[in-house]
This record gives structure tokens, C-alpha cells and sequence, in this order.
């Protein structure tokens, strides 16, 4: 197992995972302002079906990366189905393109990912039983104990901007309480599969992200229909999230990572930017967001997402 970009590939499915809990639920809120986002969260648990495009954006010198992807929420399930691009510019100046289509289903009791691999473009399925529960309580709808629990976490919320049919938020969350959930939901769904080497790596990764989000600042931008009380969009930039624990990550003395890795974890600390964009559709939109026959029957499952020779990959486009 190629160990440092494993690393890298938890860290990036670790935060963006955690960022769609905290999407799903700026001065100092007065309390009339607290009541409209308060009955604007109670608004939501109404809303069983709904269809959505999430798109999240991640630059650094040399690498881009795109996650686009549709999503279908139905009662207790959902589907999601997009693509993951890549771009990696090398010393020379040439341009690398990568591309990953990928299908999600969720029922409850397991999660399956199903992708087309770029080794040798054939789709695999990675089943993940311990992120099922946690991916759903951020994308299913809220019970009214789950909306009183985000709206704890919630430190101040202002308007930026209203007339007679939206109204748009600037929400910022209390990043301590956010890391205490984070790492109470990582110890309640530790790593299904494995080596000793991995459960450690996944414990080092969470401690960073748990850091992270102890000393960033995260805020998001909310805009509501306010004639039917549905979502719009919304605005979240992870990029203080993702350059603190990159940070905690190079000052890790118990770590000696090679220089090549150091780099990127500098690259990450000092110029990384990550923003996600979520935009929810009309729900009269028909959405077939259903995995084809053909990539369930051929794909083979797979009990890592990384492959061993991971750092072959690119090489070998």
C-alpha cells in the first residue's frame, strides 16, 4: 500500500464526508434573526423528497480536482451519481487528465460506491457498512432532535440579503463543537477493513481534522425560497478547514514523512482552496438516478479504494 497517498485520498473523502454533514444543516445574531434560521431549519423536515446538484472545487499549484455529482433523497434512501475530474500539471507544463464516474446507493444499513477504475477502466464496488448511518443523518431528512442538535452547533447567524421570494444566510458553526461530533461520529464508525497500519493512519488523520476544525472558521451562505420554505443553495469554504489540518499534519513530530510528501502537505497548508456549491432542484424534476443493470453485474468489489500501485497510475497515462 502506497501509505502516503492513502493518507492524502482518507484525508480528502474524510473532510468532504464531513462537510456534507455540516452543509446539510457572521456577527452576532439577534434573536429575531436566530428565530427566522430556527424556523427555517424546522421547515425542513417536511421536505422527504428532494433532488440536488453538489459540486465541490479543490486547487492547489499543479492539482485540481472537481467532485460534480446529482443527487436523489427518497424517504429513507438516496442515490448519487457524478464524476470526480483531476488535472495534474507536471514540471514540463503538460496536463494530465483524470476522470472517475462513480455511482452512490445508500439503504440504511450499508453504503456502496461503485467507480470506474483508472487502472484498467473497469467499474469496481467498494462497500462502506460504517459510513451509512453517518452520510445519511447528513443527507436524509432531519428529525426535529437532529435540526436541535445543528442548530446547536450554530454560533451566530446574520441576513445578507432578502426581498419577497428568498432569503439568503450567512451562518457561521462553532467549530469545537463541531470537532467533538466529528470525532464522536469517527470513533462510533471506525475503518471496516484493513491492516493495524491503517487503523492508525485513520486515528492520525482524524486528530487532524479534529484540530482543524477546533481552529478554523467555517461559515456557510443559505439561501431559502421563502414561499415554499425549500432550499436553494448553499455556500461552504473549507479551505481554512483543509489548510489547518494540513498544518497539524506537518507539525506532527511523531511523524517523518519523505520530502516528497512534505511538499504536499505544504502546498496544502499555505495554498489549498476548497469550496462547495449545493443547489437544490424543483422537486416536479423526474430524476432516474438508478445504477445501471450492467455496472452492478460487472463490477468487482474491491476492499480498498487505493489501489497498491496507486503511484502508478498517473505514470501509466
Amino acid at each position: 500500500m502506497n501509505k502516503y497517498l492513502k493518507i492524502f485520498w482518507a484525508a480528502v473523502f474524510c473532510i468532504a464526508f464531513t462537510v456534507t454533514s455540516i452543509a446539510s444543516a457572521a456577527q452576532k445574531s439577534d434573536a429575531q434573526t436566530m428565530k427566522i434560521f430556527r424556523d427555517s431549519m424546522y421547515d425542513t423536515i417536511n421536505d422527504n423528497q428532494k433532488i440536488f446538484r453538489n459540486f465541490m472545487l479543490f486547487i492547489v499549484p499543479g492539482f485540481q480536482s472537481e467532485l460534480d455529482f446529482m443527487g436523489h433523497v427518497n424517504n429513507q434512501t438516496f442515490d448519487f451519481e457524478g464524476s470526480f475530474g483531476v488535472w495534474i500539471s507536471a514540471d514540463n507544463g503538460r496536463v494530465t487528465p483524470l476522470e472517475l464516474p462513480f455511482y452512490v446507493h445508500n439503504n440504511e444499513k450499508t453504503l456502496d460506491i461503485y467507480y470506474k477504475s483508472l487502472e484498467d477502466n473497469q467499474w469496481k464496488k467498494y462497500a462502506v457498512p460504517s459510513l451509512a448511518g453517518s452520510l445519511a443523518d447528513a443527507v436524509l431528512t432531519p428529525t426535529k432532535k437532529e435540526i436541535d442538535e445543528e442548530i446547536s452547533r450554530v454560533k451566530s447567524v446574520s441576513i445578507l440579503h432578502e426581498n419577497d421570494s428568498r432569503r439568503t444566510l450567512l451562518v457561521t458553526l462553532d467549530g469545537k463543537k463541531l470537532a467533538d461530533e466529528f470525532k464522536l461520529q469517527a470513533e462510533k464508525n471506525p475503518a471496516d477493513k484493513g491492516t493495524a497500519e491503517d487503523a492508525e493512519l485513520q486515528a492520525d488523520i482524524v486528530d487532524y481534522i479534529y484540530n482543524a476544525l477546533r481552529k478554523a472558521d467555517i461559515w456557510y451562505v443559505w439561501t431559502i425560497d421563502k414561499k415554499n420554505h425549500r432550499t436553494k443553495s448553499i455556500s461552504l469554504d473549507l479551505s481554512n478547514v483543509i489548510r489547518e489540518a494540513a498544518h497539524t499534519a506537518l507539525n506532527d513530530s511523531t511523524q517523518k514523512y519523505p520530502d516528497f510528501f512534505n511538499e504536499i502537505l505544504e502546498t496544502l497548508a499555505f495554498y489549498s482552496e476548497c469550496k462547495i456549491y449545493a443547489t437544490v432542484l424543483d422537486p416536479s424534476v423526474q430524476s432516474s438516478l438508478t445504477i445501471p443493470q450492467e455496472v452492478i453485474d460487472s463490477a468487482v468489489e474491491v476492499k480498498d479504494v487505493v489501489p497498491e500501485n496507486a503511484s502508478d497510475v498517473t505514470a501509466s497515462k
